[in-house]
């Protein structure tokens, strides 16, 4: 997986929107979840990137925790365009697989 595309949990400090418009503008998906907006998750930088950003606009992170995918979902990341299964049959042919002659 590419470094840049990991997701990172940011705590975004008192001043959380103009945290999210920086890296919305930089690029990033940023989602909040939480009910007052701080903890952002940001999908598209580095944590590093993340903590530069603010660092440069004067904005204090209380927190930064990058979130690294499960084998499992690193899989489905890879093969989630694949086609796992195919139908056998033709469309008209009989559903037991004799042919309709």
């Amino acid at each position: 997986m590419d470094r840049k595309r990991g997701i990172t949990s940011a705590a975004g400090g008192k001043r959380p929107a103009r945290l999210r418009a920086l890296l919305a503008a930089a690029g990033a998906t940023v989602t909040s979840n939480d009910h007052d907006g701080t903890l952002l998750t940001v999908t598209g930088r580095t944590a590093a990137d993340i903590g530069d950003l603010a660092a440069a606009h004067g904005l204090a992170i209380h927190e930064l925790a990058p979130q690294h995918a499960s084998l499992e979902q690193a899989f489905m990341e890879l093969t989630k365009n694949a086609v796992e299964y195919r139908s056998a049959t033709t469309p008209g042919a009989p559903a037991d697989g004799r042919s309709a002659a």
